[in-house]
């Protein structure tokens, strides 16, 4: 049997049941396209596969039973049962044999054509209702049977459908009973037994609304957003589009002069629907509704708008004097990196398919897999664009990038430039006399150095991102540790990054990267703290109520004064976050999200708990210990919301046991490396 007849027949390649055409050349196909999730091939993503192949038994009764359920007049020598046909996904003791989409369940009869049933049902309402009304009396109750609603497609057939509705009136009905024709039909409260006058009506003004080309424009009910209105001080145009109110308003006119579009709306209007896209990452169905407007024209306005703002605008992308970085330079480059110049990366866009070849080879990304567009980006330290690239194919190296880009021509002897370990760019910038710092890696080292590690961790501070969804996080975690060439890693996590190395354990526990954990006043459902509605307004929080948010929960009793001391070490740090840094690790800490515990439990677990109800409350941690009844634990009498500052030296003993059993092994962490600042 050739490939092509093993697949219609339903051989090995192929599942067995009438009408299904699930085969393994589609599953291959689904493994090696792109998961949108998770951002990687399906094959390597934590997503479960769409179906499975089940093999039929050798037993003889068993294998009657599936004959009879596949139901086949000529069968292949293997059969094949993909899991869709089984109740519980696979056979089970419950549910041996398949029983679902048979392609034989029911029977299929053609409907009626919906337009012409419709007409004439309500047309025999209406007669049936002009002569009950002119007789004298009506002894007999006033009732309706079914009506029989079909719908009819010409290319596919469906059961027949019957909709039932029963309508009580008054068993006798006089001719002083007054009913007009809304009083008939206000029973009917589906959209289907509107009075066919009013539908007629609605469909000419309709059309009228098409004819004059305001049909799609008209404006939805609801819609109250407006520049006008929303943006009256300057914390109302940040919240909203990232600008100042003065530049907001003076952008509004430059592109007033500009405008080459017919849009309904006001200019400020249209500005502020893009704006607010680019800063909330907000939906068209939603623009649409805060404005107004349909779908179709919120993303029609934005698409619009875009190339028109690239072209004004190109000018402010400008390379800054070194006076001007260094004044702005933030306090975390200070210390360390004073000299830094420009932070560069490169960003791809998914582009589509070349028809050419050459084309299709050349913007092929291994990284993306996918063809992609790929630019190198440049930011001053304190976060201001200084320059974009055009844009090359997705094969190109970042090296390769960096030398054809004219980037390296902004430079100047003396300056540091900030990479990732992807840019290998050292020979390009030392003929220049620049400094590269980018984080260091194993390669074939065991473990890094103290020196590296203080390094990268370091680089890795003032570069550390601000995520809004756990999936973010842990995509972002994944690649730090791709970077770092490190195959698994040892998570310790305290409170919200306890959860979060349960989420990144969780994540990649079909290819696992977490050797093991140890969690310290952690959880493992985020529901415990009773602010999942709110969650998702944290973003739009002055940093004052966040801030108080978190110091809510320290302790305010008489403590010791090392847990005294780790709370004011806690709070100065707490100062020094952004708006952004507090509402993006409020809202992971508190968005509703809980740990799937079956699926990391393989892994070796220590949980590390103090006994101060202020830190943890007894019945939280005795949730996480039912999820993990295997897991070893460290207990410490006391020590606050901080024991790894208040109680460090107990804190490294517990680490120390709980890393022994790794010690000459392939994950040992048999040198303890302490990285201290100089």
């Amino acid at each position: 049997m050739d490939s092509a007849e093993s697949y219609k027949n339903g051989g090995g390649n192929s599942c067995a049941v009438n009408s299904c055409t699930n085969n393994r050349r589609k599953l291959q196909m689904w493994k090696k396209s792109m998961c949108e999730l998770h951002n990687e091939l399906h094959n390597d993503c934590p997503c479960l596969i769409p179906y499975k192949f089940h093999l039929m038994p050798s037993d003889e009764l068993t294998k009657l039973e599936w004959i009879k359920a596949i139901n086949r007049k000529t069968l292949p020598k293997h059969v094949y049962v993909c899991s869709e046909h089984f109740l519980d996904g696979a056979p089970s003791k419950r549910n041996p044999f398949p029983k679902l989409k048979l392609g034989y369940d029911s029977k299929v009869t053609p409907g009626r054509r919906k337009l012409a049933r419709r007409e004439t049902a309500v047309k025999k309402l209406k007669l049936s209702y002009e002569n009950d009304s002119g007789d004298d009396n009506v002894s007999d109750s006033t009732g309706f049977e079914a009506l029989d609603i079909s719908v009819n497609n010409d290319n596919e057939t469906y059961p027949e459908a019957t909709c039932s509705f029963n309508v009580a009136y008054p068993e006798t009905v006089t001719k002083s009973t007054q009913y007009d024709e809304t009083d008939f039909l206000i029973y009917d409260d589906h959209p289907y037994a509107e009075k066919w006058s009013d539908m007629q009506t609605t469909s000419t003004q309709t059309k009228l609304l098409i004819d004059r080309g305001e049909g799609v424009q008209s404006k939805i009910e609801g819609g109250t957003m407006s520049a006008n209105t929303n943006i009256v001080t300057d914390s109302d145009a940040l919240l909203y589009t990232g600008v100042t109110k003065e530049v907001f308003f003076t952008l509004v006119e430059l592109l007033r002069a500009d405008n080459q579009f017919n849009f309904q709306l006001d200019i400020a209007d249209q500005l502020l629907l893009v704006l607010m896209r680019l800063k909330l990452h907000l939906i068209f169905d939603d623009l649409g509704r805060h404005f107004g407007i349909s779908k179709s024209l919120a993303c029609k306005l934005f698409n619009s708008w875009m190339p028109v703002l690239a072209e004004q605008l190109k000018g402010l992308v400008v390379w800054l004097p070194r006076e001007t970085i260094r004044a702005c330079i933030p306090e975390s480059f200070r210390e360390n990196y004073p000299r830094t110049t420009v932070i560069i990366d490169c960003a791809e866009t998914f582009i589509q398919r070349p028809t050419n070849l050459k084309s299709r080879s050349e913007t092929y990304s291994n990284y993306k897999s996918h063809n992609t567009a790929k630019y190198l980006v440049g930011i001053a330290p304190h976060g201001h664009i200084m320059f974009i690239s055009r844009a090359f194919g997705g094969r190109a190296s970042d090296k390769f990038i960096v030398e054809k880009s004219g980037f390296c021509q902004y430079l100047l002897p003396g300056d540091e430039v900030m990479a990732d370990r992807g840019f290998t760019i050292d020979d390009l910038l030392f003929r220049l006399r620049v400094k590269l710092n980018i984080p260091a890696f194993t390669k074939c080292k065991p473990q890094l150095s103290n020196e590296d590690l203080t390094t990268t961790r370091r680089i890795a501070r003032v570069e550390y991102p601000t995520y809004w969804k756990i999936v973010e996080f842990c995509e972002g975690f994944r690649r730090l540790i791709d970077h770092l060439q490190l195959d698994k890693v040892h998570l310790f996590g305290a409170s919200l990054g306890g959860f979060l190395a349960q989420k990144f354990a969780e994540y990649t526990y079909r290819s696992p990267r977490v050797a093991s954990l140890i969690l310290c006043n952690s959880f493992y459902d985020t529901t415990i703290f009773n602010q999942t509605n709110s969650a998702p307004t944290f973003w739009m929080m002055p940093s004052l109520v966040l801030k108080k948010m978190v110091m809510g929960n320290f302790d305010k009793g008489l403590v010791d004064p090392s847990i005294c001391d780790s709370i004011d070490f806690l709070v100065e740090k707490l100062d020094g976050l952004t708006q952004a840094e507090l509402a993006s690790r409020l809202t992971l800490n508190c968005m509703n999200c809980y740990v799937e515990p079956q699926k990391i439990q393989q892994i070796p677990i220590t949980i590390m708990d103090v006994f101060d109800d202020c830190a943890l409350s007894h019945s939280v941690r005795e949730e996480l210990y039912k999820c993990y009844p295997e897991a070893k634990r460290a207990h410490l009498k006391s020590g606050g919301n901080f024991p790894y500052l208040s109680r460090c030296d107990e804190v490294d003993i517990f680490i120390k046991i709980h890393l022994q059993p790794f010690d000459n092994k392939k994950y040992s962490a048999k040198e303890y490396v302490k990285a201290e600042d100089d």
